[in-house]
């Protein structure tokens, strides 16, 4: 296992740990932790300092030496591409609070950022709108279900829906970070900050 992943990572094991670079180092960390192969592993920004080559090839291997085992991976990272590429579950956190626990997969389901213009939209987040924004003629929604029974009933009001569009993982961040409370695990309808309008 261990020379499996030195290999993998190309960690150059015949020189001293002291006077390898800042990101061999940070492989050897890696390396180390990956051996013990834990029931429980936790990595707090585990690609920092590796380079895009190195990064997709640790990704691939903690993929690989989890997979169909009774292992978890507990990966923090602000790169949500990176996480969007290994985890089943997400956690979105902002300053210490839970704002959104879920299965990606469900995410990528059910998830639908809409545009619409129009007069009298909707103005306030109510289930299934988890977050409502407002430019101009426009409104911006992010919903967590639902969005053909929203945007029918937009349409139903004389509204021109511009965009319906699955969000990444980014994009759900961004908007969530609006929100005043925590929500449930599973569950971004907490209450919501509210929206400013242009005067």
């Amino acid at each position: 296992m261990a020379e499996k992943c030195a290999e993998r990572l190309e960690i150059p094991l015949r020189q001293r740990f002291r006077k390898l670079s800042k990101g061999n180092r940070a492989k050897v960390w890696l390396l180390l932790a990956l051996a013990q192969k834990a029931d429980l592993l936790i990595l707090d920004e585990p690609t920092s300092g590796l380079d895009p080559f190195m990064t997709d090839a640790l990704l691939k291997l903690l993929a690989e030496e989890t997979a169909g085992e009774p292992r978890t991976v507990f990966f923090s990272s602000h790169h949500l591409a990176e996480v969007e590429q290994i985890c089943d579950w997400v956690g979105i956190v902002d300053e210490g609070r839970m704002l959104l626990e879920a299965r990606l997969e469900d995410i990528r389901e059910n998830y639908r950022l809409v545009i619409a213009a129009g007069n009298g939209l909707p103005a306030a987040p109510k289930a299934p709108v988890v977050t409502v924004t407002r430019n101009g003629e426009f409104s911006r929604y992010l919903l967590a279900r639902d969005a053909e029974t929203f945007t029918a009933a937009l349409r139903g009001q004389g509204a021109s829906v511009t965009a319906v569009t699955p969000p990444n993982l980014r994009e759900v961040f961004l908007e969530l970070v609006r929100k005043e409370e925590p929500c449930t695990s599973g569950n971004a309808g907490a209450t919501p900050a509210q929206p400013s309008f242009p005067s």
